[in-house]
C-alpha cells in the first residue's frame, strides 16, 4: 500500500528539526509512504513567501503522483481544501484522509471562503478531528454526512525539551504557550489583577496582535518549539485561555503539558471535555472572565498539593490515552475500513 503524507512544515515546527514523517516510523513496513511539504517546493517558490501559492503547488504535486497511490493523507485544513481542489482538477479517485482538521473560529466561517470549503471538501472519505464536539459543529457547517467525521485524542510522545536559557531571571513564573484559538486578551487582564505574579508567554503574533501586556507579563512570540518546551517545563504551572467554550484548539499544548508534568488551568467548556477532568486532571474557568481568571491562577499559584495532584493525573491521562501508540493503533483500523486491510498490517507497530 502507498500513502502520500502531505503537510505544511510551518505548522508543525519542522524548522527545529529534520522532515516531519508522521506516523510511517511506527507503522507497518509494508506500507510505502511518499512525503510532501514545504520543505519539497522550489527554491524560487520559497524566495517569493506566498504560504498560498506554496501550498497549492504542495497540493498539485502530491496530488499528481497520488492518482497512482493507495490513499492522500492531509493535516489541516486549508491544506486538506487545497488537495480537495487537485483532486477534482486533476480527476484523482484515490481516496483523501484529512488528519487533524480543526478550525479555530467554525462560528465565524461564511460567505466565499465558507463555499470554498464546501466544495473542495465535499469529496473527502474522511476527517479526523480532535474533539467530539467538532464531529456535530463541521458536519451541518460544511454539509458533509457526519458519518464521514470521527474524533481521535491528540497524541504525541513525551515533548523534547531543550534551550533553557532563554529563561527569565527572578521569581518563579507560570507560563501560556499556543497561538490558534488564545484569548490573551482575558489573561492579560487576569494578571493585571494578580501583580504580585509572573506569567510568561509565548505566542503567535496574530494572537497577541493589538494587545498590550502589563508589567508582569513577559511576551515573546515565534520561538523554536524546543525553546518554548523549555519555558513551559521551568513555570510553576500553566495556563491555557480559551476563546470560547466551542474553541477547538488547544489540545496539542495541553497534552505535551500533562507529558511534562505540568498543572494546568484552562478555559471550561465542550470543546476539552473529551480531555479535562475539572479538579481531577485540570483546573477550570469560566471564558471571558478575568476576575474568575485571576482567582483560579491564585489559587494554582497558593496550592501545592492541588498542583501536584493535578500534574499526576495530567500525566497519567496523557500516558494511558494520548501515546503516539494510540493513534497507530487507530489509523491501522481506519485504513481497514477506507480501502482493505493490506498485506502485513496485523501486528500494528513495526
Amino acid at each position: 500500500m502507498k500513502i502520500v503524507n502531505i503537510s505544511e512544515e510551518r505548522s508543525y515546527h519542522a524548522s527545529d528539526a529534520g522532515e516531519w514523517r508522521w506516523l510511517e516510523p511506527m507503522m507497518s513496513g509494508d506500507l510505502q509512504w511518499r512525503h510532501h511539504s514545504t520543505r519539497t517546493a522550489p527554491a524560487w517558490l520559497k524566495r517569493i513567501g506566498s504560504d498560498r501559492l506554496t501550498r497549492f503547488w504542495i497540493a498539485f504535486s502530491a496530488v499528481a503522483e497520488g492518482r497512482k497511490a493507495d490513499l492522500l493523507v492531509t493535516h489541516g485544513v486549508e491544506l486538506a481544501a487545497a488537495v480537495g481542489l487537485a483532486r477534482w482538477l486533476l480527476r484523482c479517485r484515490t481516496p483523501h484522509l484529512a488528519w487533524s482538521f480543526s478550525m479555530p473560529r467554525p462560528e465565524a466561517l461564511a460567505g466565499a471562503r465558507l463555499r470554498y470549503y464546501r466544495f473542495a471538501l465535499r469529496h473527502v472519505a474522511r476527517f479526523v478531528m480532535f474533539s467530539t464536539l467538532e464531529t456535530r459543529i463541521y458536519p451541518p457547517l460544511l454539509k458533509i454526512p457526519a458519518d464521514r467525521f470521527e474524533m481521535a485524542h491528540w497524541s504525541t510522545e513525551p515533548p523534547a525539551v531543550g534551550e533553557t536559557g532563554a529563561l527569565p531571571a527572578g521569581e518563579p513564573y507560570l507560563a501560556a504557550i499556543g497561538g490558534e484559538g488564545r484569548d490573551y486578551a482575558t489573561l492579560f487582564e487576569a494578571m493585571r489583577r494578580a501583580p504580585e505574579l509572573r506569567l510568561v508567554v509565548v505566542a503567535s503574533p496574530a494572537s497577541v496582535a493589538g494587545l498590550t501586556p502589563p508589567d508582569n507579563v513577559d511576551l515573546r512570540v515565534n520561538l523554536p518549539l524546543k525553546t518554548t518546551l523549555g519555558l513551559a517545563q521551568q513555570a510553576e504551572f500553566m495556563v491555557l485561555p480559551l476563546l470560547s467554550q466551542r474553541t477547538p484548539c488547544g489540545h496539542g499544548s495541553l497534552i505535551s503539558q500533562f507529558f511534562m508534568g505540568k498543572a494546568t488551568l484552562v478555559t471550561e467548556g465542550e470543546a476539552m471535555s473529551d480531555y479535562i477532568q475539572p479538579e481531577e486532571n485540570a483546573l477550570t474557568c469560566p471564558p471571558g472572565d478575568p476576575d474568575a481568571m485571576a482567582e483560579a491562577i491564585r489559587r494554582l499559584a497558593g496550592d501545592e498539593a492541588l498542583r501536584e495532584r493535578l500534574s499526576r493525573n495530567g500525566r497519567r491521562f496523557a500516558e494511558t490515552v494520548c501515546s503516539e501508540a494510540h493513534t497507530v493503533d487507530f489509523m491501522e483500523k481506519l485504513l481497514c475500513q477506507m480501502i482493505g486491510e493490506p498485506s502485513g498490517m496485523s501486528g500494528a507497530l513495526a
